[in-house]
């Protein structure tokens, strides 16, 4: 989330609206948690959308850490089981949605067995 603030903040030089959304739906055969961060920033070209999230890609000036930020959270949400989505709209802003798998934990204190699983098909 940190990461997506920080890409925001970059967009919205003069400032703007930054919005978070977190709701529980269902994905095809799972239940999933589905995260999204939305800014009114300079949005990104059709051209620009489909690189975005490739490592080392940026539009910034480089440096040792630029273009890792979005690669970074695309992995976060691959290794999670789930994955990342991104719209935007030149002048209107993006808006990144995260779908994560709801991830069960049960503990059983008599035993202290420990029993986790991601819901997946």
């Amino acid at each position: 989330m940190l990461q997506l603030v920080m890409n925001a903040n970059t967009a919205m030089p003069d400032g703007g609206r930054l919005l978070f959304r977190a709701s529980v739906e269902r994905h095809s055969c799972t239940e999933g948690t589905s995260l999204e961060v939305v800014d009114t920033g300079t949005g990104m070209s059709a051209a620009i959308l489909l690189v975005a999230a490739l490592p080392f890609f940026t539009t910034k000036e480089r440096s040792a850490l630029s273009g890792m930020g979005l690669p970074a959270v695309a992995g976060f949400a691959a290794q999670s089981g789930g994955h990342m989505d991104m719209t935007s709209v030149v002048g209107v802003g993006t808006t990144v949605t995260l779908k994560l798998p709801t991830f069960e934990r049960r503990v059983e204190h008599s035993s202290e067995k420990v029993s986790e699983g991601a819901r997946l098909c």
